[in-house]
């Protein structure tokens, strides 16, 4: 299971550092987090101040989907592998239990250009297989935890994770960045 879980990922991660096609993309702010990023037109996004903005990248409750939440604090100042290590690690045991098929060790990831400490799970519940997982941007003035939970089915793991990493790559600290949310353009 855990060398499923290592190639599922390194093959959707490959999948996103060769996407280099000019895609039309959609702004998307987040003023209650004072920040901005970019996704795919067809993606509808939401705000809950307990789990910060939430990108569906379909209608359907199983669809695949990225969370982006900033903290206002150096990155410097935030241990994220410990966190990874110990924390989410527990929380995931805690949540799915016996439902935790694997849990991928914390590594240095690459995603949108930038490198970053990350775990993946995969679990079931509910009588579906899925897949979670988290990184870390650490930046001078704030950091950010990204999430992407998917079904455990290749083709849902690579569109959770590209638009994870599209999420990472257009990533900026002012909602205003891009100008008006929901606005289309071009990623040349």
């Amino acid at each position: 299971m855990r060398k499923r879980l290592i190639l599922t990922l390194l093959i959707a991660l490959a999948v996103c550092a060769a996407s280099a096609e000019p895609v039309a993309m959609r702004i998307v702010s987040c003023p209650e987090q004072s920040f901005s990023t970019l996704c795919k037109p067809q993606y509808t996004y939401d705000f809950h101040p307990d789990g910060g903005l939430t990108i569906c990248l379909g209608e359907a409750e199983d669809q695949p989907c990225v969370t982006i939440f900033k903290t206002d604090a150096p990155g410097a100042e935030f241990d994220a592998r410990y966190y990874l290590d110990n924390v989410y690690a527990g929380l995931l045991k805690d949540s799915y239990g016996d439902g935790l098929d694997s849990l991928s060790d914390t590594a240095a990831y690459t995603l949108g250009g930038r490198e970053m400490p990350a775990r993946m799970a995969l679990y079931h519940t509910d009588g579906g297989a899925y897949m979670r997982f988290c990184a870390f941007d650490l930046r001078d003035d704030c950091f950010v935890r990204y999430e992407a939970f998917s079904p455990q089915e290749d083709i849902a793991i690579e569109d959770a994770l590209q638009a994870l990493s599209d999420a990472v790559r257009y990533f900026q600290p002012d909602a205003g960045h891009y100008g008006d949310a929901g606005t289309p353009m071009t990623d040349d």
